[in-house]
């Protein structure tokens, strides 16, 4: 039995759920299966920056192995840890890496494109891509999107694709989805709207298990609270925030939240010494982890 491939076409949900129901003993499976289904498991035990070495230690293993297949699964993996994780310079970089083999294959460049539109939107490049609907149904691309339609003025996409996955994703991806819904709320000015959203998106993600999705959801709770005027419960949820990306060595996440505290005028200055320390070494670490990610 070989470990299960990752599903990087669903949600980080739907992803757990898998994780969840495979809790048996690791399968027989190579060296870049192996060390895949470790980070899997790492991802799900919110081991995020250990995921991330352990889907690189498998990209290198598939590499070895000339196994064209695992490559492609790993390359997309890799790319789509570091975008969860804000560093979408690297994640930019890992894509580029796809096994020559894989053009063509339309599933993997659905995949590919759903991280590419999460790296657009972290790198300001949303102009780079032409904003569709899927041709067929695709929760994860719909997501993906919404961030650059809202950059692009484009609210009225941005609510049909996530009227879209909430429709089409079934439980897994509602969490997801009221991100999605929270943000175009928030783009129409309507910060209440987004308050509903996002503590659906909340609860969900604290269901899940995830801790970073459950900081990044506090996140967008504190901007809005501060949008609505309600600062202490913006501050509590910054600092909810905080402490959980520090836990998890998520530096530019972290960032963020020490940025949305400092503007409070409530982060500390051990806080804000490291958020700093993170901002100089931004550049560097990502130019380093791109080329660790993708050489051969």
């Amino acid at each position: 039995m070989r470990a299960p491939r990752p599903l990087l076409a669903a949600s980080a949900a739907a992803l757990l759920a898998l994780l969840s129901a495979c809790g048996g003993a690791r399968p027989r499976a190579t060296e870049s299966e192996s060390l895949a289904w470790r980070a899997h498991r790492a991802w799900a035990s919110n081991q995020v920056v250990l995921a991330a070495d352990l889907y690189r230690r498998a990209l290198d293993e598939a590499r070895i192995q000339v196994d064209v297949r695992q490559q492609t699964e790993m390359v997309l993996n890799l790319a789509w840890i570091h975008a969860q994780l804000g560093r979408h310079t690297v994640a930019d970089s890992i894509l580029r890496g796809l096994p020559p083999e894989s053009e063509g294959d339309t599933a993997v460049a659905a995949r590919a494109e759903t991280v590419l539109w999460s790296v657009r939107a972290g790198l300001g490049r949303c102009a780079e891509g032409e904003l569709r609907e899927p041709s067929s149904p695709d929760v994860a691309l719909d997501l993906a999107m919404v961030p650059c339609a809202l950059e692009s003025g484009k609210t009225e996409f941005a609510a049909a694709a996530a009227a879209r996955a909430k429709k089409s994703g079934g439980p897994a991806a509602a969490g997801m989805a009221a991100i999605a819904e929270g943000d175009v709320a928030m783009a129409r000015g309507d910060a209440a709207g987004a308050l509903e959203a996002y503590q659906t998106a909340f609860e969900a993600a604290r269901g899940s298990g995830i801790s970073l999705h459950v900081g990044t959801t506090l996140l967008r709770l504190a901007r809005a609270a501060e949008k609505k005027g309600d600062r202490a419960r913006a501050e509590l949820c910054a600092a909810r925030a905080l402490e959980l990306f520090e836990n998890l060595g998520a530096e530019y996440p972290y960032v963020q939240a020490a940025e949305l505290l400092d503007r409070f005028g409530k982060l500390d200055d051990k806080s804000r010494e490291r958020a700093e320390a993170v901002k100089k070494l931004r550049a560097g670490a990502d130019l380093d982890a791109a080329l660790r990610a993708v050489r051969n």
